[in-house]
């Protein structure tokens, strides 16, 4: 697994998506890490809560976090390259609770100091907040947050300088790509694409068959303005 994930990130300069991110010259570019690109978070390969993974898996876990950590920099490091400033907002996934914040640390560590690249891997924080301008972005995996509780959070957790009824809420977990307009607070939620395939659950909850792709959501200064779906 490592090797094959080094490889993808040596492929990163030759990218659809960061060619994408290029040509449409954002002044701002924010990285959303929402979890589960570990996929186990034990020595044994299996979730956060104990359910095996071995048999979805290759190499072992320590393998996949190598792989991980390298994939996520070189995207970064290559995103840097394209665009004036990058933000990478890295939040736990429900497979790697503990390892995809350790990957965001990782990330810390490597773009210290850097003049181009912010990184927010705040282990004490399961969504993340930041805005654009006006625009407040949330950012987190979805397994937990649904209904009432989350139409509550723009009123609440808007970071300051952002407008709330501008709010654009973005998760990942069900591998489906997805755009949706709350019918409470009436902002929208971004369910991610995910590059990766279904796994065992994805196929019992019938969210099997969803395009591999990666999200990029264009925002301007009235809000969530395009979704566009780069294949992976």
């Amino acid at each position: 697994m490592t090797q094959e994930m080094i490889a993808s990130s040596q492929a990163l300069a030759r990218s659809t998506a960061v060619a994408r991110v290029a040509a449409l010259r954002p002044s701002h570019v924010i990285l959303a890490c929402t979890g589960d690109l570990v996929h186990s978070d034990t020595q044994g390969q299996t979730t956060t809560k104990g359910t095996p993974q071995g048999s979805q898996s290759e190499g072992s876990t320590a393998m996949a976090l190598r792989g991980a950590c390298e994939l996520t920099a070189a995207l970064v490091s290559r995103l840097s390259e394209v665009v004036p400033s990058v933000e990478v907002v890295v939040t736990p996934g429900n497979h790697d609770e503990l390892l995809s914040r350790a990957v965001g640390l990782y990330l810390e560590a490597c773009f210290d100091g850097s003049s181009r690249v912010s990184i927010d891997a705040d282990e004490r924080r399961r969504r993340k907040w930041t805005r654009w301008r006006e625009v407040p972005l949330c950012f987190f995996h979805g397994d937990k947050l649904k209904g009432d509780r989350l139409a509550a959070l723009p009123g609440r957790e808007c970071p300051p300088g952002a407008d709330p009824r501008k709010a654009v809420l973005l998760h990942g977990h069900l591998h489906k790509r997805g755009l949706r307009q709350d019918v409470i607070g009436g902002f929208d939620v971004v369910c991610l694409a995910s590059p990766a395939g279904a796994d065992d659950w994805h196929h019992e909850m019938g969210f099997e068959g969803g395009a591999k792709a990666v999200t990029l959501a264009v925002v301007t200064p009235s809000g969530l303005s395009a979704l566009e779906w780069v294949r992976a």
